[in-house]
């Protein structure tokens, strides 16, 4: 197996080539193994650099991030992702998770409605319109609602006004998590309920 940069390493390179050519050397070592879906590429914009994941990243820049990304969903993807060499990409976490209260994963995070637009959103819009075929929640809240049960994002906006044309998976236990740690479900049942009615398709 070949070990490439972290995605931070290789957003340092600016170079969106590099980063699909090391997409498709991947989706072709993934195939070799029987593999056929990648849970990359992180293409959250960090801001806060005490998060511990922000090596999983491209970095702060909307621009880079949405660049880096397309390049690496192209690589894994292929056209169509139908050959012997490809895997279907996952862009992740959709959305804030880089921006967490004192840079705790899956904290809860307090952001505008504009630098959603301006900043963290053009990374899965740009996503979305290389095709991306997969699409992953993130575990934190945003704005007071945690983002596997938001409706009004995952299915309003990626789906219906972006038109995501793939399914949506989510995170690790973070159905469970609506329950367990959100405490919007009484029980896993209304949780698993509330996700798949915002737009969940696959829980993992």
């Amino acid at each position: 197996v070949t070990i490439y940069p972290t995605e931070i390493g290789i957003a340092s390179s600016f170079d969106p080539a590099l980063a699909r050519r090391i997409a498709e050397f991947t989706a072709r070592e993934m195939r070799a193994t029987g593999n056929h879906w990648n849970f990359s590429p992180n293409i959250e914009v960090v801001r806060d650099a005490r998060w511990g994941r922000t090596g999983e990243t491209f970095g702060e820049d909307p621009y880079l991030v949405s660049v880096m990304g397309r390049a690496m969903i192209e690589g894994y993807q292929g056209d169509d992702f139908g050959g012997p060499d490809r895997v279907l990409a996952c862009a992740k976490h959709f959305v804030g998770g880089g921006i967490a209260y004192n840079g705790l994963n899956g904290a809860p995070a307090d952001v505008s409605e504009r630098s959603l637009h301006e900043i963290f959103f053009p990374p899965f819009i740009e996503a979305v319109e290389a095709g991306v075929a997969t699409i992953m929640p993130a575990h934190n809240e945003i704005n007071g609602l945690p983002c596997h049960a938001h409706r009004r994002y995952l299915t309003g906006l990626i789906r219906e006004t972006w038109g995501f044309q793939g399914f949506f998976v989510s995170d690790w236990l973070d159905i469970q998590r609506l329950a367990e740690v959100h405490r919007i479900a009484a029980t896993e049942k209304d949780a698993d309920r509330i996700a798949v009615l915002a737009g969940l398709d696959i829980h993992i």
